[in-house]
């Protein structure tokens, strides 16, 4: 039986360098739609994976990667509006996973607006 804390951490690695590898590929300046693209598809994934790996915990986890993923790329935004669509985009990403994982649409805005 494989460990649900190794497997946390192996996740969350995973996350981190994917993270890591479109924050260095995409520069905020050259083209922020893409920069908003790479973020918002590294939350999801990070969505997917805290997700999933929280299922069985009654849906709590006491660390949530996505957000850390969100700060780091509002941080590294350059403009106001790159941080609004970056918010807007984040919050749409997290409804829509929440819904296609199970739960309702409540329940999914619910998590989306306190994830956010």
């Amino acid at each position: 039986m494989v460990d649900t804390d190794t497997m946390s951490r192996h996740a969350l690695a995973k996350t981190l360098r994917l993270a890591g590898r479109a924050g260095r590929a995409i520069s905020t300046q050259a083209n922020p739609a893409a920069f908003v693209a790479c973020s918002v598809l590294a939350f999801g994934l990070a969505i997917a994976i805290g997700a999933i790996l929280t299922r069985e915990a009654g849906n709590a986890a006491s660390i949530w990667p996505a957000n850390g993923i969100l700060v780091a790329a509002l941080l590294l935004a350059k403009t106001h509006h790159t941080r609004t669509l970056l918010i807007v985009f984040a919050l749409l990403c997290n409804f829509l996973m929440m819904m296609a994982i199970g739960d309702g649409p409540i329940a999914s805005l619910a998590y989306a607006v306190i994830n956010a």
